[in-house]
């Protein structure tokens, strides 16, 4: 329960702050645009754990960590590339109601997952409170070294993108229970992360282009 929960801090404040970053990115917001995405976020991730707690049987929360991470990915395109569905051509101006209603539904997916694993990972527990007070720990902590991981990441390394996906390879790992497999399979699950990660590094660049061809068509993408 601990892993899941540092896990679980790890994936939302990442996907905060990238969603916010493209948000921003995007709609060209500022700090009232901002409010209105973290607005958003909480009431999707409250509807998400209202949810989860509905079910009397829990799911694997193991999975849905790791679909989460890739909700969060796939997000962030569609975040960047919403502009084009309300607007007539590359550079027009979005009216704020138009960029703050978006930012609230746009991050309803990954806020609601978040709070829905949240309620999963306490119902691992026998003991309902002591459980909440040790998801939240955990949580925070998790919540920390993905700040400090982001900051380290984005802008010096990788680009927002590039670095969720490397959020994604985090998540896989940290879900996966390496006291149950050998230890050459542990070894061989670290090198995958690390040549997974320097692929990312070198090729997400191409991602990102890929991306913009469809934002900015029917310019020329040159980086």
């Amino acid at each position: 329960m601990k892993r899941k929960a540092l896990s679980l801090g790890f994936l939302s404040t990442a996907g905060q702050v990238l969603l916010l970053r493209e948000f921003v990115a995007s709609f060209s917001g500022d700090e009232l645009f901002i409010g209105t995405a973290l607005f958003g976020w909480l009431i999707w991730v409250a509807l998400g754990a209202f949810v989860s707690g509905k079910f009397k049987k829990g799911f694997d929360s193991s999975l849905i960590l790791v679909a989460c991470a890739f909700v969060m990915v796939l997000m962030l395109i569609v975040v960047r590339l919403s502009p084009l569905y309300v607007t007539d051509g590359m550079g027009e101006y979005i009216p704020f109601v138009t960029a703050s209603i978006l930012s609230i539904f746009l991050t309803l997916p990954t806020a609601f997952l978040s709070g829905f694993i949240f309620t999963m990972i306490t119902k691992e527990s026998h003991e309902a409170s002591a459980s909440i007070t040790e998801v939240y720990l955990w949580e925070g902590i998790g919540a920390f070294f993905a700040g400090a991981i982001l900051l380290f990441l984005i802008g010096s390394l990788l680009s927002g993108l590039g670095a969720s996906l490397v959020i994604v390879l985090l998540v896989i790992f940290s879900v996966i229970n390496f006291e149950k497999i050998q230890t050459f399979i542990k070894y061989a699950a670290i090198v995958i992360l690390l040549l997974a990660t320097t692929v990312i590094y070198y090729q997400s660049n191409r991602l990102d282009n890929y991306v913009d061809t469809f934002k900015y068509d029917p310019f020329e993408i040159i980086h």
